[in-house]
C-alpha cells in the first residue's frame, strides 16, 4: 500500500489555532476524522501543542467554532 503524503498548510497573517480548529472540525486535516455528529469521535486522536496556554487557545478555538455542538476533548 502506497500512502499519499498530505500537507495543510495555513497562509502568513491567518490567526494559527482558529484556522487549525476549523480545519479540524472541518475534517480537513486527517479525511473521515472526526467523524461528523459523533461527539465522542474528536476524542480519538491527540493533537500536539507546545504549551499549556497554547492548549487552552486550541480549547477555546474549538469552543469559539462550535457552540452548538458537543465535544469531548
Amino acid at each position: 500500500m502506497q500512502l499519499k503524503a498530505k500537507v495543510y498548510t495555513i497562509p502568513p497573517g491567518a490567526p494559527f489555532l482558529p484556522s487549525l480548529a476549523k480545519a479540524l472540525l472541518e475534517g480537513q486535516l486527517i479525511e473521515g476524522w472526526p467523524r461528523l455528529g459523533d461527539p465522542l469521535s474528536l476524542a480519538e486522536g491527540t493533537v500536539f501543542v507546545p504549551t499549556r496556554r497554547a492548549a487552552r487557545a486550541l480549547t477555546e478555538a474549538l469552543k469559539a467554532l462550535a457552540p452548538e455542538r458537543t465535544l469531548l476533548m
